[in-house]
């Protein structure tokens, strides 16, 4: 049986690419340069070959390092809600989709404060939610890049992408 994290890496690699340089520099399988933190070629740097070889397993140790556990995305009882939460904060950053999936409580009549900020107090308003939460949560999602479009017109060639992966 897989775990709620096998799943959720699944679906982070199915919406992130091979090696890139794009306008977040280095990526590869969404992981940045920025916020890489191993030396993984050995060289005594971080730069972009450590991502160009960065194998699969590579980057689930990182996701899992850096993300799941870091995040206590495991702290969420629903593999669907845990996935989709997981996958938005890996593109658009932790904080951003906190505020998505609090804005998306506020929906589904779980209210919590609004603060970006992933603490107890939402994930037991997230443990609490119906099966409607995770409707709310693509549809904030949806706002969110939308928003970003229309501030960043030059991002326009991310839209199918990124309302991909709002929706599924």
């Amino acid at each position: 049986m897989e775990t709620n994290f096998e799943i959720a890496i699944d679906t982070v690699l199915k919406h992130e690419g091979g090696y890139a340089e794009d306008y977040a520099g280095a990526t590869k399988y969404g992981v940045t340069l920025r916020s890489l933190n191993i030396d993984i070629d050995g060289d005594g740097d971080i730069d972009s070959g450590d991502i160009r070889v960065m194998t699969l397993a590579d980057v689930m140790r990182f996701y899992r390092r850096e993300w799941w556990d870091k995040y206590n995305f495991d702290k969420i009882d629903n593999s669907l809600i845990a996935t989709k939460f997981f996958d938005l904060a890996i593109n658009m950053g932790i904080k951003q989709a906190t505020l998505i999936a609090q804005r998306a409580l506020h929906a589904c009549s779980c209210p919590v404060k609004e603060d970006g900020l992933l603490g107890d107090q939402t994930f037991k308003a997230i443990n609490r939610a119906d099966e409607s939460l995770i409707i709310a949560i693509r549809s904030e999602a949806a706002g969110f890049y939308r928003g970003l479009l229309v501030q960043k017109p030059e991002f326009e060639k991310f839209r199918n992408g990124w309302l991909n992966r709002a929706y599924s």
